[in-house]
């Protein structure tokens, strides 16, 4: 039951939403293959599709069933855009932080290592 409900589901997106469903177009393009040997005997099938599909001007007079050959109309073309929005859950506040006068005023004592601060970055000694 689920191996059916699979290919179900598989088919069901194939034909819907890919080109697959141009597959289904394949016994017109027999036929039309056929309407065209019977009018030329020594017509290919490679000749037949570089005709209808390779060359833009077609004029052999049935233009409505070129159209109906698979992968020649592009009629059913499925697009589907999505805008996802998201609720927002979280409010981000950010405060400006108060400052005294003491801290924007630096001291050049800050600034210089004592001698054991600075001895960590001299070479080991032998």
């Amino acid at each position: 039951m689920k191996k059916a409900t699979l290919i179900f589901i598989l088919f069901g997106y194939l034909f819907s939403f890919t080109e697959f469903r141009e597959l289904l177009k394949l016994p017109s393009l027999i036929e039309h293959f056929t309407e065209h040997q019977s009018q030329d005997e020594h017509i290919s099938f490679t000749e037949f599709l570089c005709m209808h599909y390779l060359h833009t001007q077609d004029n052999d007079g049935d233009d409505a069933e070129d159209r109906s050959l698979p992968f020649k109309s592009h009629s059913n073309c499925i697009s589907v855009y999505s805008l996802n929005f998201y609720p927002q859950s979280h409010n981000i506040v950010i405060k400006p932080i108060e400052t005294g006068t003491s801290s924007l005023n630096s001291n050049t004592e800050d600034f210089i290592f004592n001698s054991f601060q600075a001895n960590i970055w001299q070479p080991p000694k032998i």
